[in-house]
């Protein structure tokens, strides 16, 4: 039962990423509980919150500026304490200001830590994302 109880869940987290590559956000939130939250390592307490909060603020902000983003998942693995952890890049070019960052059509590629943690119904109940953000900053002109 275990196993197939991690196969949905790899199913759900492959959806997440599916759907923010077609830039489906409303999709995305789809596969979030109501009380789902996110944490963005990086941005400290400000980019921790609800996940239609936060999270649907800066994937918004995300496609918006980068049009072109796109994610590639390197490697997936359950953990000790059942969360489903997934090594992903992510890239774009910046065709719009983002987060204090101006654009400057610079591209940016980016290896990303996303940890899943799910409800029994299969729901995603919280997402920790991270990177490395100074080196965010650097691809596209900017200091962090």
């Amino acid at each position: 039962m275990e196993a197939i109880v991690q196969l949905q869940e790899h199913a759900a987290a492959l959806n997440f990423f599916n759907r923010y590559n077609e830039r489906k956000i409303e999709k995305m939130m789809e596969l979030f509980s109501p009380t789902a939250v996110a944490v963005f390592i990086p941005l400290g307490e400000d980019g921790a919150g609800p996940v239609d909060g936060i999270g649907r603020h800066l994937w918004t902000g995300l496609i918006d500026s980068f049009p072109d983003i796109s994610n590639t998942i390197k490697k997936s693995r359950v953990d000790q304490h059942g969360s489903l952890i997934c090594e992903v890049t992510i890239g774009g070019t910046q065709a719009k200001d983002f987060a204090g960052i101006s654009s400057k059509g610079l591209r940016f590629d980016s290896d990303h830590i996303f940890i899943f943690r799910f409800n029994e119904q299969g729901l995603i109940e919280s997402i920790s994302i991270n990177w490395d953000h100074q080196d965010f900053c650097r691809q596209l002109g900017a200091s962090a």
